[in-house]
């Protein structure tokens, strides 16, 4: 998928992402409007550790070991 509007970043970095993103943005986020936010992605970052580490290996066989 190639947009200028989509990112992928890692869940420990998002709360600094979004800051980032009202810093450089003219539209800002409210604090219910990130609690919002927030409250939507939490159910889909609630995975299993299997599930998870299926992801790591995945992606460690596409992009190779570090």
């Amino acid at each position: 998928m190639t947009s200028s509007n989509v990112h992928v970043i890692k869940r420990g970095e998002l709360k600094r992402f979004i800051q980032d993103q009202q810093k450089s943005a003219s539209l800002i986020f409210s604090q219910v409007d990130i609690q919002a936010i927030y409250n939507q992605l939490l159910p889909q970052m609630q995975i299993s550790k299997a599930m998870k580490k299926k992801h790591i290996r995945t992606i460690q066989q596409r992009y190779g070991k570090h």
